[in-house]
């Protein structure tokens, strides 16, 4: 399987200027499910939002293992952030709607359908690895390690490659009813294939769902209800729903099939936790039972997860407060130093690894170093600057000059 991508760097943005001249819709959250708020990030503060209170743009929302929330747009889109889960709501100045960003977990969407001349855009979604637009339709995201899949479940999804242009990319592809097509970390999306559609609807429609928490007993066909179309009432569109889910590769996807499950295995919720970066979640996993030294089938241990989420201030806590491995190995006999140089080669990680003592001349199952693997991706953005960071601290290990490090 493939490794994780890094998750977005998210860009902190003033919400105080000019937010009323950009953006004229409202989000509003329209109901709460499994206790009496949901926590929010706003301009660095975690504040309590009920029923009825307003998102602002940049808000980033997290669910824990009992929450489930339903928000509404002002055009009528509903968004349903599931248990375990982080969204974040961002803006497109340029075309003033909303942008929407699911960094962990699962997020279903219902966008009603809408008679645009201009057939623009109104609803987008972005992971790390793509971009959706879609018009009023419905759809699967599933987000697992550094690959995004999307599954067409009604009409057709606009899919391309991280932050690509939807209308002028020549390789987007559109994924009809019943087709599916998956984008790595790199290129774009493959070929639509089919995938048996009838038996995953019913399967992600099934009744007692456990990913939504308090609000899974509304069932799919109660949201197209409450969906109500924004276009002319003789064309009676249906209010189709889109479904997205995000996990990385580390067994992550183990808490959402436990769908029978009234509370998350704190072993999982410590996994989500050092995905999303979710500090407060991180230290209920661990007051809840879960131990630094679980790992996924794969191997993977916590320290694994937050490497390749580039969560130094993760790391950090692991270390200090939970005597997590620097140099923890998965199955692979990948260390997390390693998994940088595999994924991501961001230089901060790779520096607080380092920092943190661990071991540069560590290799791999096939005998490769954080450094050779790094060598191997020197045109890649960030890798040149990796690479001296790597060779500088193996010279200093080796007691020889950088120009000797082999």
């Amino acid at each position: 399987m493939r490794h994780l991508h890094k998750l977005l760097i998210l860009m902190v943005i003033s919400l105080f200027v000019g937010v009323g001249e950009v953006l004229a819709a409202e989000a509003t959250i329209e109901e709460v499910g499994g206790s009496e708020a949901v926590s929010v990030v706003r301009a660095g503060k975690t504040l309590k939002l009920k029923k009825g209170e307003k998102l602002q743009p940049e808000d980033e929302l997290s669910t824990d293992s009992k929450t489930a929330v339903d928000i509404r747009l002002d055009d009528k889109t509903l968004i349903r952030v599931g248990v375990n889960s982080t969204y974040k709501l961002s803006q497109d100045n340029a075309a003033k709607r909303f942008l929407h960003r699911l960094i962990s977990g699962i997020v279903r969407v219902l966008v009603p359908k809408q008679e645009n001349k201009d057939g623009s855009i109104r609803f987008e979604m972005r992971t790390p690895e793509g971009t959706i637009g879609v018009r009023g339709t419905e759809f699967v995201v599933i987000r697992n390690g550094a690959e995004t899949k999307l599954k067409g479940l009604e009409g057709e999804v606009m899919f391309g490659a991280k932050d690509a242009d939807l209308k002028n990319d020549p390789t987007v592809v559109l994924v009809a009813r019943g087709f599916e097509s998956v984008i790595g970390a790199s290129g774009g999306p493959r070929k639509p294939e089919r995938f048996p559609l009838k038996e995953y609807l019913r399967e992600i429609d099934r009744k007692g769902n456990g990913l939504f928490g308090a609000l899974a007993e509304r069932s799919r066909g109660t949201m197209r209800q409450r969906a109500v179309p924004v276009a002319s009432s003789a064309s009676r569109p249906s209010a189709p729903t889109a479904v997205a889910i995000a996990t990385p590769r580390v067994n992550l996807p183990s808490a959402a099939r436990k769908v029978e499950k009234k509370k998350a295995d704190p072993n999982e919720l410590m996994i989500s936790a050092a995905f999303s970066g979710n500090l407060v979640l991180l230290k209920k996993a661990f007051d809840e039972g879960a131990k630094v030294s679980y790992k996924d089938p794969d191997g993977n241990a916590v320290i694994h997860v937050a490497a390749v989420a580039d969560h130094k201030d993760v790391i950090q806590v692991l270390l200090d407060q939970y005597s997590a491995n620097v140099d923890e190995r998965n199955k692979k006999g990948e260390t997390p130093l390693i998994l940088v140089a595999v994924e991501s080669g961001n230089l901060e990680t790779a520096q607080l690894l380092l920092e943190n003592d661990a071991d540069v001349l560590a290799k791999d199952n096939r005998s490769r170093t954080a450094l050779e693997i790094a060598r191997l991706r020197r045109e890649q953005a960030g890798y040149p600057e990796l690479i001296g960071l790597l060779e500088r601290a193996a010279a200093k290990k080796l007691g020889v000059p950088v120009e000797q490090v082999p």
